[in-house]
């Protein structure tokens, strides 16, 4: 089945489950074989277009604003509880702001320092005799795996 039409499917039944508490099973059973039938006339569905076309020219589309009618109407609604959001102040926006902004600063200040620091590092590991081969050994194989994934994926393509 497309992945587009199971899309579809799946939204609509979770808008029936994610929304009423069921607990009657025969109603369970009564739903859960509406959208089996829904499955059977997506499977053959190339796009949930043709899909949509198909269900609403069916039976079941009726069906199903049947059901959900009877659901709504026999089933308590699930009520979710809100997350808190904390509300800040305009002076506490501001001095998130000036913090914010005087990392930035920071960073940008101390950027060729750290950059140059790196920079000396490298080098001094490079011309340590093992490390040095060590990385450039490294490199080297990275160079050569790169140019064989690419191989790989143009031979899938």
């Amino acid at each position: 089945m497309n992945d587009s039409v199971k899309l579809s499917i799946n939204s609509r039944k979770d808008g029936v489950y994610k929304a009423y508490d069921i607990k009657d099973e025969a109603l369970k059973k009564e739903i859960d074989a509406l959208f089996k039938e829904m499955e059977k006339l997506g499977k053959d569905c190339k796009d949930s277009g043709e899909f949509e076309a198909k269900l609403a020219a069916s039976s079941l589309n009726q069906k199903y604003i049947d059901l959900f009618t009877k659901v709504s109407t026999k089933c308590k609604p699930i009520t979710y509880e809100k997350e808190e959001r904390e509300v800040k102040s305009d002076k506490e926006k501001l001095v998130d702001d000036l913090k914010d902004e005087a990392e930035y600063q920071l960073k940008e200040a101390t950027l060729p320092a750290r950059r140059i620091a790196r920079e000396e590092m490298d080098k001094k590991l490079r011309s340590t005799p093992v490390i040095g081969d060590v990385i450039q050994a490294k490199q080297t194989l990275d160079v050569f795996n790169k140019f064989r994934r690419k191989k790989k994926k143009d031979e899938d393509e």
